[in-house]
């Protein structure tokens, strides 16, 4: 899913350039890391910034039958850009004039060690990984919206309940089972120790 962006940046207190700056993403010239990098582009209070992102693959899976190894990267980042005049500790606003999903197909997935029902360094989970998968949702341009398959959905929807109501009835019976023990065990003590007590009358 590709999303196309249209901004504008204001440093508050400063003159208003009113200009148009266009700017295209591509898999040359993304960013995969979280810290400093050099500005891709100079921009002035008050411009507007006409730019796309990629997915978080790189726009690399577009089809049925695509795998991960065919993706560029993990979540690509789009610039940075740099605000003529801005230093640390001024306000930047940033409002978005228009946002656009110009891509046909949404992408998910999850792979061993990757997603956040498998294990990762990260989040450690119970029992095996699970195998490599990848779904694609068909965009609805006139809903600007990913759609389900309905016969998927509704499958979804119905194990989900029927899971969730047989884990429900399953911890119940088990909070219900140790609430008996607990009480068994404290009803034992008791009567353990009235025992010893009465024994010991016997020696008095």
């Amino acid at each position: 899913m590709i999303a196309r962006i249209l901004v504008a940046v204001l440093l508050t207190g400063s003159a208003l350039a009113q200009g148009v700056v266009h700017y295209t993403t591509t898999n040359a010239n993304v960013k995969y890391l979280f810290a400093t990098a050099e500005p891709v582009l100079h921009l002035k209070s008050g411009d507007i910034l006409d730019t796309n992102t990629l997915d978080c693959f790189g726009n690399g899976l577009k089809k049925p039958g695509d795998t991960l190894s065919m993706a560029k990267g993990d979540n690509p980042l789009a610039g940075p850009f740099f605000v003529e005049g801005a230093e640390p500790g001024d306000t930047l606003a940033v409002k978005i004039l228009d946002l656009q999903v110009d891509g046909d197909m949404g992408v998910g997935a999850f792979s061993p060690g990757f997603g956040s029902i498998n294990s990762s360094h990260y989040t450690p989970m119970l029992g095996g990984e699970l195998p490599e998968r990848v779904w694609f949702y068909p965009i609805d341009h006139g809903a600007n919206a990913a759609t389900f398959n309905s016969a998927l959905s509704d499958n979804y929807t119905t194990g989900t309940g029927a899971l969730v109501d047989a884990d429900m009835n399953q911890a119940s019976t088990r909070l219900q089972a140790l609430q008996t023990q607990q009480q068994l065990g404290v009803q034992s003590l008791s009567i353990a120790n009235q025992s010893s007590q009465l024994i010991l009358k016997l020696f008095q």
